[in-house]
């Protein structure tokens, strides 16, 4: 999957995001779905709870991965 691909995941996931294992390329962290309480994009898209910036992956990646979108995209 290509990073476009990957940052693609991390918009309109509110579906996406629940019940499983998440990971924000902004701050780094892991999460479960269910941490997410804030949305942006008329509740669609899901905003970190450690940092509550939208870079939320509905599934754990590598740290290389996650390191390899922020660079891309921070």
């Amino acid at each position: 999957m290509t990073v476009e691909q990957m940052h693609d995941l991390s918009i309109n996931n509110k579906l996406t995001i629940q019940n499983t294992k998440c990971a924000c390329f902004y701050c780094l962290k892991t999460f479960d779905g269910s941490d997410v309480v804030r949305f942006i994009d008329n509740g669609n898209t899901a905003r970190c709870p450690a940092c509550g910036t939208d870079a939320v992956l509905p599934r754990i990646v590598d740290i290389d991965t996650l390191k390899e979108l922020h660079k891309h995209y921070f």
